[in-house]
């Protein structure tokens, strides 16, 4: 049991990488969680900073949620019930990163890594909705949604009730509560368009501007 603890605080850790505020940091010069929707997934550092930035950022949150479920699964030969709850711990740690204060992304791109891991079949199955869903509406993360849910009907239905359970609780870690406003108050095309950016100020630079005038 120490050694199964031992992979589900691994997997936390390395799902709380943040990767989208370092990716912000260093070709945007911009605190990423003060723009847009606050949060550090991919969806809101490609409405930030362009598709090239935020595809590198969406590889990086995929690579969190698949990485410590290959390993505990094909390397440490842990059964799927262990390596699913280190997927959970993944999105969990995307979700509420120690490296920020508790604070991270919806843990969209990760949950997706995670289901796809989980039954790569099924959500192959899914993806065409979900494409049709961001493409139509322009809401990148309503296609991704419309992914999860899919994934846990499809899974429940055809008898795997693990996959479904997970599902669940992807869409519990997503934080619709914190996702939902955003979607309400801004257009469309704020989901698959750039939008400009206002780097975070500097204090000490800031200071030094107060003290010249």
């Amino acid at each position: 049991m120490r050694s199964i603890a031992l992979l589900i605080i691994l997997s936390y850790l390395a799902g709380s990488f943040p990767s989208g505020y370092i990716v912000g940091w260093l070709f945007g010069k911009v605190d990423i969680r003060r723009v847009g929707s606050r949060q550090i997934g991919a969806a809101n550092v490609t409405r930030q900073l362009g598709i090239k930035v935020g595809a590198l950022s969406l590889s990086l949150d995929l690579l969190k949620g698949l990485l410590p479920m290959f390993v505990t699964h094909y390397i440490l030969k842990q059964p799927m019930w262990v390596t699913s709850v280190c997927g959970i711990a993944a999105v969990f740690g995307h979700d509420f990163s120690i490296f920020l204060s508790f604070r991270g992304g919806e843990g969209l791109a990760t949950s997706l890594a995670v289901i796809f891991f989980l039954a790569p079949s099924r959500f192959l199955l899914m993806a065409p909705f979900a494409v049709i869903t961001a493409l139509s509406t322009g809401y990148v993360t309503l296609g991704g949604i419309v992914q999860l849910w899919g994934y846990g009907v499809t899974t429940w239905v055809t008898g795997s009730p693990l996959a479904s359970v997970y599902s669940v609780i992807s869409l519990i870690l997503l934080g619709l509560t914190k996702q939902t406003p955003w979607i309400m108050k801004n257009p469309p095309t704020q989901f698959i368009q750039p939008s400009f950016v206002v780097p975070h100020s500097d204090p000490v630079s800031t200071f030094e501007q107060d003290n010249q005038q």
